[in-house]
């Protein structure tokens, strides 16, 4: 094999490896609003300083999904 090759699939195997499922994403994303939300109960993070993050949080989840589906407002057209 010649080096492009090789290196042509090593990184489709590594950008298949790195491809996260929406299901993945939803639950970094809602994992991170809970480690927010836990942290505010114990007093770590001020509830001032935690309210703007519950709204760019699901705000970011939109941005980063996949948008495959034919439904929203970022929805992809079908060629």
């Amino acid at each position: 094999m010649t080096h492009a090759r090789i290196l042509s699939r090593f990184l489709y195997i590594t950008s298949r490896e790195l491809d996260m499922s929406d299901i993945q994403k939803a639950l970094l994303w809602a994992s991170a609003m809970i480690v927010l939300a836990l942290a505010v109960a114990a007093g770590l993070v001020s509830e001032s300083t935690a309210t703007p993050f519950f709204y760019t949080i699901p705000a970011l989840a939109v941005a980063t999904s996949s948008r495959t589906r034919s439904c929203g407002i970022f929805a992809r057209r079908k060629t």
